[in-house]
């Protein structure tokens, strides 16, 4: 935006200052990949403003973009065979997790997010453009900002109120601004600090009244983990699964590499991504719970899984020695 919309000294300056803005675009998305919204935010920028534009400033906007994600789809390509795969497994992994949340979850939380200073700001600012009845265009993309990445989040089940962060710096940009102009047009001097006393200690009260979502551990993933595979395992040992991968990487101290949620890929044989022996971790409920990952009859079929313990804890976890070759053969490089 500051590229765009900020009298430079000259046109290289400009093509340079497009080139980096798309680098740290590019940058972002290999961060946390929920920030791909940005790439049609990017596309509605060009069309919206697109006398702004020529063929040498789009070029110079792709170039920044791909010099910084070339290497990473080449990366990806030669790793999985696809150059979109670990993009897709990421969604895949969003998808799955537990729990679920209504459509409107993040409605809900959208107060909490901007906290008593923000909520008022964008209120503020929505009274405005109502009673003004018109919207400038850098508005609109701020607003394309806000209301991509709330659609897209929609659609996955799983939500948390930091996924909201995608769209953090529109919504501050709007917030200020509704904030600045109600507060220019108070002519008294007192009533103008009181209110801006008054946003800042209930900002403060409210931090100390409000309790974020707590995370509690799964009990099956942290008993299997310490009780199983740190005392079956080496610490050279590859921990394949579905489910509790965070749990089962801090616990268990070893390498813990998310299986494919596509059954297709999961149970290719010539596949690149599951090629490094050892164990495969199925959670009793795992198939009930996500209907897209393999059953336990399904892996049972599959040669290259042996069964070697059934863990018992509140729930079952069926442990399997994995080797990639299409006949089993005794995975003891990885067992104490």
């Amino acid at each position: 935006w500051y590229g765009d919309h900020r009298d430079l000294h000259s046109l290289r300056r400009r093509q340079r200052q497009m080139c980096i803005r798309d680098r740290f675009i590019g940058v972002s998305i290999l961060s946390r990949f929920t920030y791909l919204v940005l790439i049609p935010i990017a596309f509605f920028n060009v069309v919206l403003f697109r006398n702004k534009y020529n063929f040498r400033k789009i070029v110079a906007l792709l170039l920044g973009f791909i010099l910084v994600m070339f290497p990473y789809l080449l990366w990806c390509y030669r790793s999985y065979g696809s150059f979109f795969y670990t993009f897709r497994e990421a969604q895949n992994i969003v998808r799955a997790a537990a729990p679920t949340h209504p459509w409107y979850f993040y409605l809900m939380v959208f107060p909490v997010f901007l906290g008593p200073a923000g909520l008022v700001g964008f209120v503020f600012w929505l009274f405005i453009k109502i009673k003004e009845r018109r919207i400038r265009k850098k508005e609109c993309l701020l607003l394309s900002w806000i209301v991509l990445p709330l659609l897209y989040l929609t659609t996955i089940p799983h939500k948390e109120t930091r996924y909201l962060f995608v769209a953090f710096v529109p919504i501050l940009l709007l917030s200020s601004t509704g904030l600045l102009n109600f507060l220019s047009k108070i002519k008294s001097r007192k009533f103008k600090i009181s209110i801006i006393l008054f946003l800042i200690l209930s900002s403060v009260c409210f931090s100390f009244f409000y309790k974020p979502f707590t995370r509690i551990c799964n009990h099956d993933a942290k008993a299997v983990a310490e009780d199983w595979i740190m005392n079956n395992t080496n610490k050279s040992a590859v921990i394949y699964t579905h489910d509790y991968f965070p749990y089962l990487g801090y616990y268990s101290n070893r390498t813990i590499i998310v299986a494919p949620f596509n059954k297709e890929v999961f149970f290719d044989k010539n596949s690149l991504y599951m090629k490094i022996p050892g164990y495969y971790l199925y959670f009793e409920d795992q198939e009930k719970r996500n209907p897209v990952v393999p059953s336990r009859a399904e892996i049972e079929k599959d040669p290259r899984f042996k069964l070697v313990n059934i863990f018992q804890n509140r729930k079952k976890i069926y442990i399997y020695a994995y080797n990639p070759g299409s006949k089993f053969v005794s995975t003891k490089s990885s067992v104490k």
